[in-house]
């Protein structure tokens, strides 16, 4: 009887763990996808919005359908494109015009992200993929930070919350700088590890470590900087989270291209704030939520320490019963 009950309750807990296993699992391959056809899915998912200077107020936008479409933004063919509205796409605007598409359906800490993006002809200014923002519809050198090509094939990071830059890297062998042409880019963070790919997707063409003050969680945005730039098959999935380790500070570069006017702005290195042991568990919008995690296994290792009291109890029970018919 002991045996049978005690079996029978092994197997119960087996299937507990499995299945707390299987929920944790589901969580970290969430994959988002947007092919930006259906304008309702995408207005859904997106927050459109405009910032003519870096400090100003960002106004909310409108996403159109079709190249004659008034809005900044509009759905064409599978891509999503800025256009000029009232002749706020020229070289005279420098790094101000800025447009904002955040992805406001969840927030990211760890993931990995492909999307194709081409810069327009207009100016020589940067579409840009900025990630870990705090808020909606930011620029990404007030609010997390910003990853771009120059013009010349230079991947290029910039940002705040201790990031500061700009840092960039060699230039990629056979990397077409001409206007319209699609390229492929492909960012994996993971707690303050940055890879960036363009193009092949196999080889990592620039890589650096980030300061710990960029370990949160913060929205996806799809920026254009000044120019009339078109972005298509955005995908996104998310990766399991860990604690991270403290690293040292890593200088930018002196000067950015000046072709592509970064100099303008760029700003120093500011010391980095050492933060130990830093987790995701603070945003209520993560889908990896720790504390979530953290209360399922200590709800299981409650659940299994009833279970053993009762066949402590029910085998203290069996022992009397033996006595009693013993007598």
């Amino acid at each position: 009887m002991i045996k049978k009950v005690s079996l029978l309750l092994l197997s119960i807990i087996s299937l507990l763990l499995v299945f707390d296993n299987q929920q944790i699992k589901a969580e970290t391959e969430n994959i988002y996808s947007q092919d930006f056809v259906n304008i309702e899915e995408v207005k859904k998912d997106f927050g459109a919005y405009y910032l003519y200077t870096m400090g100003g107020q960002a106004e909310e936008s409108e996403i159109g359908v079709g190249k004659t479409s008034s809005n900044r933004w509009y759905l064409d063919n599978g891509t999503v494109n800025r256009q000029a509205v009232d002749d706020d796409i020229r070289s005279n605007l420098d790094t101000n015009s800025i447009g904002i598409l955040t992805l406001e359906k969840q927030k990211y800490l760890n993931f990995e992200l492909t999307v194709d993006y081409k810069k327009g002809s207009t100016t020589d200014y940067w579409p840009v993929i900025a990630v870990r923002q705090s808020e909606v519809g930011k620029y990404y050198l007030e609010d997390g930070m910003g990853i771009f090509l120059q013009k010349e094939g230079f991947v290029t990071i910039w940002g705040t919350d201790g990031v500061d830059g700009p840092y960039q890297s060699d230039s990629i062998p056979g990397y077409t700088a001409t206007a319209n042409d699609w390229h492929t880019l492909k960012i994996v963070l993971e707690g303050l590890d940055l890879k960036i790919y363009v193009d092949d997707l196999n080889t990592v063409a620039y890589q650096r470590m980030l300061p710990n003050t960029i370990f949160k969680t913060g929205y996806i945005s799809l920026v254009s900087v000044n120019n009339d730039s078109s972005f298509r098959n955005l995908k996104i999935k998310e990766l399991p989270v860990e604690a991270i380790d403290n690293n040292d500070k890593q200088e930018p570069i002196e000067e950015a291209n000046s072709d592509d006017a970064l100099s303008a702005i760029a700003t120093s290195v500011d010391k980095i704030d050492e933060l130990k042991d830093l987790h995701q568990g603070n945003d209520k919008t993560s889908t990896v939520d720790v504390n979530k995690i953290i209360v399922g296994i200590t709800g299981t290792l409650s659940i299994m320490g009833i279970i053993l009291i009762l066949i402590i109890l029910i085998n203290r029970k069996f022992k009397e019963r033996k006595i009693n018919i013993d007598k």
